[in-house]
């Protein structure tokens, strides 16, 4: 289908493939109206001005060039850049961020597509997708959410096809951006001869003086003293203000107890709720200073029937994900302890070297307040001075802000020197002591007896018909007095004589044949293997073959596998045996 008619240049980046030369398939595109492709569209390269064969490769040319010069080069003369993921092996490498900082000024022209998300389960995209939002938020400098496509954007058949609806509209969307370029070419070269006007006056933005509110002691205060700290938002109106982006900051050094839920899930479409949990992990990524990315929970939190069911299945999940974290957090009480003591050890250990080298700096007779003010300004080049010199991670220091304002009233001259000894002790501490404090908590951890939050929500949620998962999945036919792969038996039987059965029994390799049609990992066929081989004899017979179908076909659905296999699944002859 003819979808472009002009020729419309259009860069693309692919992360996993940072290191390959530049070729036509790579890196930069001009999508076009001749050939063939999901954009009816021949595609020859955007090359490097010394370049005069258009399809050469590139990276004979960029030899010796300034890397970020050759990619501001590109910038500056297509109208869409595309990064591209791969949704099950999502990976983004230093190198890689080095080139999407490179197209600063240039952010308004990017779009990402994150592939083959058929691959992966719906709860396992949506972290993969967070994930991604979580860490572009943190490398493209501005407030506005870039635009992801989750898709799958090759010919090859859905291998789990549940969000199938969801692609196919997130593939038009893009097809559609990509089919407005022609129209909104004049347009983009006036925003660009803006930009460049702004540039050239050397505009800067208005940066709000950094004020510290009252309330951020409040928070701080809590999180010293509580085992989980979640925020809440509301998937149809999602809002992080000034002040709660504040709130957030001032959790610095306990980023490990933040969870997020994200509530109401069910007032939206899917796409919409794709672009919203999106959103929102981008504007995590830029205010929660951490590589890990926060948990998000998904789902509707309140005892309302669901607007629109469409992910019920996901939001079960993920209710069960977070009632199953705050119900694990009496039994690692002692454990968030032991992590707090290492933290104010390191703390105190960085506030010694802090207070050493402030004494260093003052002089003995004239000009200790002239100093002391110098000092405190240009307390972060001390800090970044003592991360050097002494290998300590930047979360460990002191709240910048806050030191300041404490070191005003203090008197330079009065602090100790430092004291070798004692933080060969603390070192001491942190290497040794702690270490085996830590097998001794989780020893008798395991003598105690079981903890676990009761009461309200949590009442209900395990056990019973409404328990998780129950009656679908693995648990289909729980209730049923015939064996519930009985109904499809027929159909695998006549599959099973195809297969050269010896004593009513096939091999392990003749089984392989056919359950490796299904196109599962061969990490999920061998836990299917294991499932379905009930008498453990390394052969399978007709009740187990069928039985060895019927879990492929749970998986198929997105359903997970048992840990073991359910009582209602073993085969009628086996259950005779026990």
């Amino acid at each position: 289908m003819d979808l472009v008619h002009s020729v419309l240049p259009c860069a693309a980046l692919h992360g996993p493939t940072l290191g390959a030369p530049w070729t036509q398939s790579g890196t930069s595109k001009r999508l076009g109206a001749e050939g063939q492709g999901a954009l009816g569209g021949h595609t020859p390269v955007t090359t490097w001005p010394e370049c005069s064969d258009p399809f050469c490769d590139l990276w004979v040319y960029l030899a010796g060039y300034d890397f970020a010069a050759v990619l501001e080069w590109f910038a500056e003369r297509v109208d869409r850049i595309i990064l591209l993921f791969d949704a099950h092996k999502l990976d983004i490498s230093d190198e890689f961020s080095e080139v999407i900082k490179a197209l600063k000024n240039h952010e308004d022209k990017i779009r990402v597509v994150l592939n083959k998300a058929d691959q992966i389960e719906t709860q396992q995209l949506m972290r993969v997708y967070g994930a991604l939002m979580w860490s572009l938020g943190k490398i493209i400098n501005t407030p506005e959410v870039v635009r992801v496509y989750i898709g799958s954007f090759w010919s090859h058949p859905l291998l789990i096809p549940d969000n199938r609806k969801l692609f196919e509209a997130e593939e038009q969307d893009l097809f559609k951006d990509i089919q407005s370029l022609p129209r909104n070419a004049a347009l983009r070269k006036l925003n660009d001869l803006i930009k460049r006007a702004r540039l050239a006056k050397g505009e800067q933005k208005v940066q709000m003086k950094n004020k510290q509110p009252l309330f951020v002691l409040s928070p701080e205060w809590f999180a010293e003293r509580v085992d989980r700290i979640i925020l809440l938002f509301d998937a149809h109106k999602l809002d992080i203000s000034d002040e709660f982006s504040e709130v957030i900051k001032a959790l610095k050094n306990h980023e490990d107890k933040i969870r997020v839920v994200l509530n109401k899930a069910d007032q939206i479409e899917t796409q919409q709720l794709m672009r919203v949990y999106g959103a929102l992990m981008w504007s995590l990524g830029k205010i929660i200073n951490t590589p890990e990315v926060v948990r998000v929970y998904i789902g509707s939190f309140w005892s309302h029937p669901l607007l629109i069911p469409d992910n019920r299945k996901l939001f079960e999940a993920e209710e069960q994900d977070l009632f199953k974290d705050i119900q694990s957090l009496p039994r690692n009480a002692a454990l968030r302890k032991l992590n707090d003591l290492i933290k104010r050890a390191r703390l105190a250990k960085v506030h010694a070297y802090i207070i050493s080298s402030l004494k260093k700096e003052m002089p003995n007779v004239f000009g200790k307040e002239s100093k002391k003010k110098e000092l405190v300004n240009n307390l972060g080049e001390i800090y970044q001075k003592i991360e050097r010199e002494h290998q300590i991670s930047p979360g460990d220091f002191p709240s910048l802000r806050k030191m300041q304002e404490l070191l005003q009233t203090q008197d330079f001259s009065k602090f100790q020197a430092l004291k070798p000894k004692l933080l060969d002790t603390v070192d001491d501490m942190l290497a040794n002591d702690i270490a085996r404090l830590m097998v001794m908590v989780r020893q008798e951890e395991s003598l105690m007896p079981s903890q676990a939050v009761k009461g309200g929500a949590f009442d209900g949620t395990m056990n019973g018909p409404f328990g998780h998962g129950y009656g679908e999945g693995a648990g289909e036919g729980i209730d049923d007095v015939e064996w519930v792969v009985g109904k499809d038996k027929p159909t695998y039987d006549e599959i099973f004589y195809t297969l050269s059965p010896v004593n009513g029994k096939i091999t392990g390799a003749n089984a392989k044949k056919e359950m490796v049609k299904s196109k599962l990992p061969n990490t999920v066929l061998g836990k299917i293997w294991k499932l379905a081989d009930v008498d453990k004899d390394g052969l399978l017979d007709d009740e187990e073959f069928a039985l060895a179908n019927h879990l492929i076909k749970v998986k198929l659905e997105g359903h997970e596998l048992p840990a073991d296999l359910p009582p209602h699944l073993i085969p009628p002859s086996k259950r005779r045996h026990e």
